[in-house]
């Protein structure tokens, strides 16, 4: 229970972290640049997901899984005081632009860094029991990162990026810890053999075997096929929400602190929900049920806004989104991965973990594009937006009707093996 305390303890500071500088991210590009232009922000940051794959290879052939986490925390504690310093004393729309892009990529690599070393020192077994309390860490870190929003955004100002400080510290202390548990030194030497192959194999390289490893498997597809799906509806559902958000109210540090009250309430339901509701779905019922909690709530808050398109259904869509997606949804999706060998753990894990969900996104941001430069000047309201989400839940949920009956087969096949 050691371990499972640490990682605990790992997952709730790392998100605790992004839910504190989320909402500034935000709101500053929309009250700069306006919510037409947000889409342009969604799509742009695929740009930079390629050189962070390839970067993440290179440094996972030279560094130890501890030392790579050690890594990218001082690299981004050390970037939020640079973008606070900018944000003090030359904000201009270059920094916000470019602190939109740095939060982004910080969850983007440190939530993969976290679920890949989980999913290689648990079996689906152990993951089934472990899985659900280990997420409510995220889950407690996503309430405390929102309150801190909620409640301290409008007096703080732009003081509040300092408080990932107290967030990112503690982490080293963490991973220094877990370094000395059992199975660690066992998961860094097949990490190294998988990701590295000792072939002399370059950083494309293994990015493009991670690419052709998914295609080679429809089970991997249709992974694939769940994160793009969501990343697309959430990129619309949460373009919505700002839109609406910002045209109901004025400033900057009052949309935040509003942000942080809506996920505040779905932060505690998404707590909630893991702590009493997944590990009882994992064991009785299987990972397919717990994959049906996400698109379903997509697909009847989709169908509500279609039909009243106001403040109140959209923020309600998106806490529902955010609730059960850090929830029974990311600990059901994490556990896919359990069965699979080291090369579908690391590469293709990668690839769709930071390409296809930042691809999802950019995506869904050039319909976005469309949407907001043309269509919504051509009699198209966002009810277009909400019946293309209709449409796509259902893609997703064909997805998950395959991956239901492949799981079985492959955890059986993992106990064998075991």
């Amino acid at each position: 229970m050691k371990k499972v305390a640490l990682l605990f303890s790992f997952f709730f500071l790392v998100i605790a972290a992004f839910w504190t500088l989320k909402p500034i991210r935000t709101s500053s590009v929309i009250k700069a640049f306006g919510s037409d232009y947000y889409p342009l922000f969604k799509t742009g940051a695929v740009l930079f997901i390629p050189v962070v794959i390839m970067l993440h290879s290179v440094l996972m052939c030279y560094f130890s899984r501890e030392s790579l986490v050690k890594l990218f925390t001082t690299v981004f504690l050390v970037a939020s005081w640079v973008f606070w310093a900018f944000y003090e004393y030359a904000p201009g729309p270059v920094v916000k632009i470019g602190f939109y892009f740095f939060v982004d990529i910080y969850i983007t690599v440190m939530v993969t860094v976290f679920w890949t070393y989980l999913n290689d020192v648990y079996s689906s077994g152990e993951a089934r029991k472990f899985y659900g309390v280990i997420g409510a860490g995220g889950l407690v870190g996503g309430i405390i990162g929102s309150l801190v929003v909620a409640t301290m955004s409008e007096s703080l100002g732009n003081h509040i990026i300092l408080v990932v400080t107290v967030f990112l510290v503690p982490i080293f202390f963490i991973i220094h810890r877990l370094k000395g548990i059992a199975g660690s030194q066992e998961a860094d030497t097949r990490r190294e053999t998988a990701v590295c192959g000792h072939e002399g194999k370059t950083p494309i390289a293994v990015m493009f075997e991670g690419g052709t490893t998914i295609l080679a498997s429809k089970y991997l597809i249709c992974i694939l096929a769940i994160v793009g799906v969501y990343e697309v509806i959430s990129t619309w559902v949460d373009y919505l929400f700002f839109a609406t958000l910002s045209d109901s109210i004025e400033s900057r540090d009052a949309m935040s602190a509003y942000t942080g009250k809506v996920f505040t309430v779905a932060m505690f339901v998404a707590l909630f929900v893991q702590v009493f509701v997944t590990t009882l779905v994992h064991r009785r019922w299987g990972v397919f049920y717990g994959l049906l909690f996400l698109p379903m709530t997509l697909l009847l808050g989709s169908a509500a806004f279609f039909f009243m398109p106001i403040l109140m259904v959209i923020a309600l869509t998106i806490a529902g989104e955010a609730a059960f997606g850090y929830s029974i949804n990311q600990a059901s999706k994490e556990i896919l991965y359990v069965p699979l060998g080291t090369i579908a753990k690391y590469k293709s894990k990668a690839v769709i973990d930071m390409f296809v969900l930042r691809g999802g996104k950019a995506v869904g941001g050039i319909v976005l594009i469309a949407y907001t430069l043309w269509l919504s000047h051509h009699g198209f309201t966002s009810r277009f937006l909400m019946g293309l989400s209709v449409a796509c839940v259902f893609l997703w949920l064909v997805a998950v009707r395959h991956i239901g009956r492949t799981f079985a087969e492959k955890e059986r096949m993992e106990q064998a093996r075991l």
